[in-house]
């Protein structure tokens, strides 16, 4: 919509002229007559000048926003629109020189990030062997274990009817159980291999390679 100013008439000049009286609340009020006279000129450049904008006598878009911002109480904190529009052009034109840094730096990170991906996948798939042999050990391991509590109940029981004979056959079988569980244990641990590993390390540097890259906006 064109923008108001001195020897402007009609419905939209009578909207202005109320927008005026109820953001200045000022006595006299300007008549409501759609005609925008010397009267109406001096009250928009009065309004224009409390609200910190240029006390142009010209009712565009930004100049009608802020009368009913006044209306319902809501004053801009800054006051000057057009430094504020300045401001947020630089924050464009900053943010197009973040995007054109950002598109300089993609190449090397896109090839980065397809290098991680696949020292990753590598080392999962090797991972991924070393932790089915990892659940294999622990269930042997477990398996040792209940064998070597059936052998600590057994003993109990032969206590019970002092059968000395049957306890040291039962000791016996205990300390090679015992030392069984402790080798598989330490196979478990093993399961997760120095090749697994040293894989997995290059997929971390590779990742925090690509975390140099700090781009912001």
């Amino acid at each position: 919509m064109a923008a108001l100013r001195k020897g402007a008439k009609g419905g939209e000049v009578r909207k202005l002229q109320e927008g005026i009286n109820k953001a200045l609340r000022e006595t006299p009020k300007l008549k409501l007559d759609g005609d925008f006279g010397p009267k109406t000129d001096a009250a928009l450049r009065r309004f224009q000048k409390k609200a910190g904008m240029s006390a142009d006598g010209i009712a565009g878009n930004e100049v009608k926003a802020m009368i009913k911002l006044f209306i319902v109480g809501v004053k801009w904190p800054h006051g000057d629109i057009a430094r504020l529009h300045k401001d947020r052009e630089k924050e464009l034109d900053d943010g197009v020189r973040a995007s054109e840094k950002v598109e300089e730096n993609f190449d090397e990170a896109g090839t980065l990030c397809e290098e991680a991906a696949e020292t990753l996948a590598y080392a999962w798939d090797r991972l991924e062997k070393s932790i089915d042999r990892m659940i294999e050990g622990y269930v042997r391991h477990v398996k040792t274990l209940e064998q070597l509590k059936t052998v600590e109940s057994e003993f109990n029981a032969c206590a019970r009817r002092n059968d000395v004979l049957r306890q040291k056959t039962l000791v016996a079988e205990a300390a090679k159980l015992k030392k069984k569980a402790e080798d598989q244990y330490s196979a478990i641990d093993a399961a997760l291999t120095d090749a697994a590993r040293k894989e997995w390390n290059k997929a971390e540097k590779a990742l925090k390679a690509i975390g140099k890259f700090q781009l912001s906006v």
